[in-house]
């Protein structure tokens, strides 16, 4: 045993390749009614791993020496989260091995395209300096509606959300209230945020940062006290830690405002409309938008390994897989 296990560890080495009892290849160009050969490859991880489990349910001859999972280089777009479950368990001797071959790239990302330039259909909230410079897109259909996102990828780099201020740059809260459940801010320079219908607060306090779905903005001169929507609203104010900083050793937490039409003003800033889906972006220089690959996440989760302490998954493992693109739209619900 001690040879054969030896034997096997230097044929990994030398080929790159894990060869063990059962191999089953995919592809992103593969088909899942194939039988899952290198030369005829599957198509996606899910019909993968339920191949590899009715090995491992009939007890095959393929599951001896362990399974390995093939993924020839690309990207699988996840439909649905990926399900390892008890069933798909192996052993120290004969695991289940998910192994890329190349750069491969598990996404729960969808893309985006149809682009062309926002030219005399300029919406009247769009700074007029940028005017000629936005492109548009309409977010892609996941069922019967457009896909709501809150995160970009332009040509692998993610874009930022329109936003009150450069990127890393806040400013600070002039007061907190808890009473009232409402922050006062330094009136924003651009007077039509109080009319914004879905501005958001970026807070940063302590350790933390709250995401605030805002729900009014009252102009007073030079101060503006902003209320927020439900649940968000009380939990941030109710919860005693952690909390904005009023008159800390280091002033006041500081916040930025993000997320409407009036705020897209800098190279490599994005908005989405709700609820048309339409999706606004300021290309970075040298960005090509008839040719870029726009990527925006629409699955949450893109891996569920469902055990239990009775009937743990063991023994199966990931190598040189990549998983991106996953979604977060909880803050758009809730905050």
């Amino acid at each position: 045993m001690f040879a054969k296990m030896i034997y096997t560890l230097a044929f990994c080495l030398a080929g790159h390749v894990w060869a063990l009892g059962g191999d089953i290849w995919v592809s992103p160009h593969g088909n899942d009614n194939n039988i899952g050969t290198r030369e005829a490859p599957l198509r996606t991880v899910a019909q993968a791993v339920k191949q590899a489990r009715e090995w491992r349910r009939l007890q095959a001859a393929e599951v001896q020496n362990g399974i390995c999972i093939h993924l020839e280089e690309g990207t699988y777009v996840q439909e649905k989260s990926l399900f390892i479950r008890p069933e798909d368990s192996g052993t120290a001797e004969n695991p289940t091995i998910i192994q890329g071959e190349g750069r491969v790239v598990i996404s729960g990302g969808r893309v985006v395209t149809g682009w062309h330039r926002l030219t005399d259909e300029q919406p009247s909230r769009l700074p007029s300096k940028v005017s000629g410079k936005i492109w548009v897109a309409d977010a892609p259909r996941e069922g019967n509606r457009h896909l709501e996102c809150r995160q970009m990828w332009v040509n692998d780099r993610k874009a930022q959300r329109a936003s009150q201020f450069a990127d890393g740059v806040m400013e600070r809260m002039l007061d907190f209230n808890p009473q009232d459940q409402t922050i006062t801010i330094p009136t924003p320079a651009i007077k039509q945020l109080a009319q914004a219908p879905q501005l958001e607060m970026m807070v940063h306090q302590r350790w933390a940062t709250a995401i605030l779905r805002i729900k009014d903005m009252q102009v007073q001169g030079e101060r503006t006290v902003v209320s927020f929507h439900d649940p968000e609203s009380q939990l941030e104010f109710a919860h005693p830690w952690p909390q904005p900083v009023i008159g800390g050793e280091k002033g006041n937490s500081s916040f930025c405002l993000v997320n409407d039409l009036a705020l897209l003003d800098e190279p490599g800033e994005w908005y989405q409309e709700y609820p048309s889906g339409r999706i606004y972006y300021y290309p970075r220089p040298g960005e090509d938008m008839t040719r870029a690959s726009v990527i925006v996440p629409a699955l949450e989760q893109l891996l569920t390994v469902d055990g239990s302490l009775e009937r743990p998954v063991k023994h199966v493992q990931f190598r040189n897989v990549s998983f991106e693109h996953a979604a977060w739209n909880r803050p758009s619900q809730e905050g």
